[in-house]
């Protein structure tokens, strides 16, 4: 077959997920004359782009009655066409992902399938394109009950990677179906309105079969509610509904028009098939760019009710600025937004004449937006662009530049062949810092992606913007990233090398005492290689006649972890690039027990605990049930291997989950009395109880600043006006208003200064008028330092004013370098060690930690010269920071140890990583390792006494 997408190797950036919206039109020919030109206004007017062409028999005549599909989002209707007799067609639409042209010949024995980015759709499409069709292969599905009886009438749908073949079947249960030659299938949906619905996912790991056997699963009524923020039903949304039980892969329904349901005035939908045995997700797209989810709660899923929430979406019109004389008729806009649940936005829209564009924005969502083009981009914008519905929405206005070109180089082994068909993600991406409309700080990286393929010569090529970039490579088992910086517009080559062909070999010896290990019959033994962010590759673990084991592989490095549950022995090795042999010593295991209790304290009796091989995912090593108090017991724990604890989801209300519980055991452990408190799966923020008064938050934050060079800040807000709400997130922006980071912030609503009117007035602080702000700073010991009252009429004029009172009366910075050289200075007079900690000023462990060092402070300064530099906030912060070996993404936190010279004698990354300010046993026994191998004055007491308030137990 041969496919459009490696003449489209300069294809640009595409953000992965984004959304084009249908114009369904498969039943009108394409219009007679000159097609494929974009002339027409109503296309320009609704900025659209058009597709146009000819499809063509094997033998080069036109294919009439052809259907021509576009597939190009995840989900929701293809846009489609059906062509005239001289084989043409045209399609329009916004086209925001990936755009997979599905054509096939009006009996289906014939298809083509051609891959184009969305970011080069505008170049490819300029001019009428050519589809030529090849013979297709025929595939059955086999539609049965749970019982093993035929079911007519039922409607199927299988698809892959650009296609989507529909079926009915027939008295015998039988679908015949016709699939693209050369493309794979991914998966198969059977949906019968009565007798109900199954699937099967991720097929094209395997050979395709002459036939796919699907079992429905019994259905029965499931109630879907939908509900806007206000909590007011919405009435009139169409409804995909998916579904994944416990021992089924994801029922995608999407394609399946009669399995859709519609809500009433009462904002409900009944989905009559849903399976109802063992169901533990529903998913849902909403059919409309008028609406957007964002979460779904599937708190009462065992009651048979779904409840969405949902909410609107306005158009906004936003502005593309080219270079004098450049068009910009057809750039694509594109990107991504975070909002108040788990579910973000993704806008697209095509640019007019003009350059004006128009988004579908859902209000309180805060988005990193650019170009996507092969021939221009540009710099990221980002914030919240609609506040609440009725607010005026932000200029959003882009500057439009040529692309860097760059060329991604894939190739292996001692004569460097390259790599075809290699899949290169190539990703751009911004930071978005926003406050919401309840009044809490966020942030969020996102921005545009796309994924090219390699070509005959291992090369694939793109347009990039400025800043930085992130490379992912996949082919096959191959997988590894790279981050570069684009600073120019000159080419950039990129390599990928990988110097062996085919599979690594290591060979894996057990050894007990010195000695030869002797397995039980039920060893475990498993491999993997770790490639975030993706799941883990697994490879199988061969047993050799003489007790050692082999493991073939292609990766750079290779975990091994052999697990004896007889004999309660287990043993973990890491392997680089240059290993080819392991010995394990085989440890013996810990035991471990605890007690899980909900997010209320509560016991959770009868729940399946887990322990898994953390990174390992789905690697479940040993399991117990919580006994009717909620205790649970592990008899056999691996030791020596880091390990992550973690529910199964089942019973009545599968609605909880354990997050970041991280163990790692040592040989032999006893570790008991563990108590684990467990989250409810989509709990509604607003369950979060009653605000903390005033007096306490200002207590809390005035005691952090005191221990961290900084001052509190209290902003009080007159009203709900845009005015008040806009300044207010722009005052407390540190991209925006950079003298607020020398400050923690209070931040009360107008609601909450009616309510606390008495304590601000014995405060002595002034109270805000409607359309005014008022912001107090203190030091740390609640003093105050200054008050201002400020106008936010206009935004502007309020942050220019607030900005000037926050530069005046901040904190002086200080410098972290000349710190360091003084505590350098001082370690050597005194014969102790530097501590350094880097921090940052938004770091809530930092602030903890500061705190702890603080009440410590005379025992810890016996040994250490501490120097706390705060990234961001202290002058010469970076110098500071380059000079320690802290890995990016480990968090803070983060500090070393040294010598008075410098040299570094422990630093906080623990076996878990960065122990930060530790709240784990595995944390605390990490810094008493730090101390009792630092320390020179300290007693073994006294170090008992600085770390056993941490943590109950060693």
């Amino acid at each position: 077959m041969s496919h459009f997408r490696l003449a489209l190797s300069l294809a640009g950036l595409i953000l992965l997920g984004s959304q084009a919206f249908p114009i369904a039109s498969a039943d009108a020919p394409a219009p007679p004359g000159p097609i494929g030109e974009q002339s027409d206004a109503d296309a320009d007017a609704t900025g659209l782009l058009t597709i146009s062409g000819t499809v063509l028999s094997p033998d080069g005549d036109p294919a009439a009655g052809a259907t021509v599909e576009a597939i190009s989002r995840p989900e929701g209707r293809p846009i489609a066409s059906r062509t005239d007799d001289r084989g043409r067609f045209r399609l329009r639409g916004i086209f925001g992902n990936v755009v997979n042209l599905h054509a096939s010949s009006s009996d289906g024995t014939h298809q083509e399938i051609v891959t184009v980015p969305a970011a080069a759709a505008r170049t490819a499409f300029a001019t009428p394109i050519e589809l030529r069709l090849s013979p297709a292969i025929a595939h059955e599905v086999v539609v049965v009950t749970s019982n093993g009886e035929a079911v007519a009438g039922a409607h199927v749908v299988a698809s892959g990677n650009g296609f989507r073949i529909r079926g009915l079947t027939g008295e015998d249960g039988t679908a015949g179906l016709r699939l693209p030659a050369g493309e794979p299938l991914g998966g198969v949906v059977a949906w019968h309105p009565e007798s109900g619905v199954n699937g099967l996912r991720d097929l094209e790991e395997h050979p395709l079969p002459d036939e796919t056997r699907i079992s429905l699963l019994p259905p029965g009524p499931h109630r879907v509610l939908v509900l806007d923020p206000e909590g007011e039903p919405v009435e009139g949304l169409e409804l995909e509904v998916n579904a994944r039980t416990e021992h089924s892969g994801w029922i995608v329904t999407d394609q399946i028009e009669e399995a859709r349901v519609r809500t009433d005035a009462e904002g409900e939908a009944i989905v009559p098939w849903m399976p109802q045995e063992n169901l533990r997700y529903v998913d849902l797209n909403i059919l409309t760019q008028d609406w957007k989810i964002d979460r779904v709660d599937l708190e009462r899923l065992a009651e048979g009710i779904t409840t969405v929430h949902a909410r609107r979406k306005v158009a906004v019109e936003g502005r593309l600025v080219m270079p004098e004389g450049v068009g910009a008729r057809g750039l694509l806009v594109t990107g991504f937004g975070f909002g108040p649940g788990d579910r973000g936005d993704n806008p697209a829209a095509r640019v007019r004449d003009d350059g004006r564009f128009t988004l579908h924005i859902p209000s309180d969502h805060a988005y990193v937006l650019g170009v996507a083009d092969v021939e221009w981009a540009s710099d990221h914008w980002s914030g919240l662009i609609l506040g609440k519905e009725t607010w005026e929405p932000a200029d959003v206005t882009l500057n439009a530049y040529p692309a860097t070109p760059l060329a991604v180089r894939v190739t292996r082994g001692p004569e460097r062949a390259p790599v075809v068909g290699t899949w290169v993600n190539v990703s751009s991406r911004g930071i978005v810092d926003w406050v919401d409309a309840g009044g809490e700080k966020r942030s969020g990286r996102a921005g545009v992606q796309d994924w090219l393929t390699t070509d005959a010569d291992g090369l694939a090529r793109t347009g990039v913007g400025r800043g930085e970039l992130e490379l992912r490579l996949r082919s096959g088992d191959w997988t590894e990233e790279r981050t570069i910086e684009v600073a120019s517009g000159e080419p950039i080559e990129v390599d990928f090398f990988r110097p062996w062909l085919g599979d690594r070999q290591v060979a894996v010896s057990l050894t007990l005492d010195g000695a030869r290990y002797e397995p039980s019959e039920n060893l475990i033994a498993e491999a993997w290689s770790p490639r975030p962010p993706y799941l883990p590759l697994e490879f199988e673990v061969e047993a050799r006649p003489d007790g050692t084991f082999a493991v073939g592989f292609d990766a750079e490095d290779l975990s091994v972890f052999i697990f004896d549950p007889d004999r309660r022995r287990s043993g973990f090795a890491r392997l680089g690039p240059g290993d080819s042999e392991v010995e394990l010593t085989m440890e013996p295991m810990a035991s471990y027990s605890g007690l899980l209790v909900d997010d209320q304290g509560q016991p959770l009796p009868d729940r399946t605990v887990r322990l898994s091989v953390q990174s390992a995912v789905r690697k479940t090593v040993v399991a117990r049930r919580t006994d009717e108090r909620g205790r649970f017991r592990f008899e056999g724990a691996p030791a020596g291997i880091p390990l992550r604890l973690d529910l199964e989801d089942e019973g009545e209300d599968p609605g909880y989950f354990l997050l970041g519980v991280e163990r790692l055991f040592e040989p032999g452990e006893v570790r008991e009395g563990d108590r684990i408190a467990a989250r409810r799966r989509n709990s509604s923020a607003s369950a979060a109880g009653a605000p903390t008064p005033l007096l306490d938050q200002v207590d809390n934050i005035c005691e952090n600043v005191r221990v961290s060079n900084m001052h509190a800040l209290v902003v009080l807000m007159g009203d709900d006006s845009q005015g008040v709400v806009t300044a207010t997130g722009r005052l407390l922006d540190a991209d925006e208003v950079r003298p607020v980071l020398g400050f923690l912030a209070v931040r009360l609503e107008a609601d909450r200064v009616e309510a606390e009117a008495e304590q601000i007035a014995d405060l002595g602080w002034p109270r805000p008028d409607p359309g005014e702000i008022v912001l107090v700073a203190l030091d740390g010991n609640r003093e105050p330092i200054a008050a201002s009252r400020i106008d936010a009429a206009r935004a502007d004029d309020a942050v220019a004013v607030g900005e000037e009172f926050l530069a005046r009366h901040g904190p002086t910075p200080h410098d972290a370098l000349a710190d360091l050289a003084e505590a350098r200075r001082s370690a050597e007079e005194t014969g102790r060690r530097v501590w350094v900690v880097l921090g940052g000023p938004r770091c809530g462990p930092c602030f903890r930690m500061a705190r702890w060092m603080d009440d410590h402070r005379d025992a810890l300064e016996k040994d250490y010269v501490i120097v706390k530099v705060m990234s961001g906030l202290d002058a010469n912060a970076a110098e500071v920071i380059a000079g320690f070996p802290e890995s990016q993404g480990q968090g803070i936190p983060w500090f070393a140890i040294t010598e008075a010279d410098g040299s570094i004698l422990a630093t906080s990354e623990g076996p878990l990583g960065n122990i930060g300010f530790p709240g784990s046993l595995e944390g605390t026994r990490h810094l008493r390792r730090m101390l009792s191998s630092t320390a020179r004055a300290l007693t073994a007491d006294e170090i008992e006494g600085l770390i056993g308030p941490l943590s109950p137990s060693r």
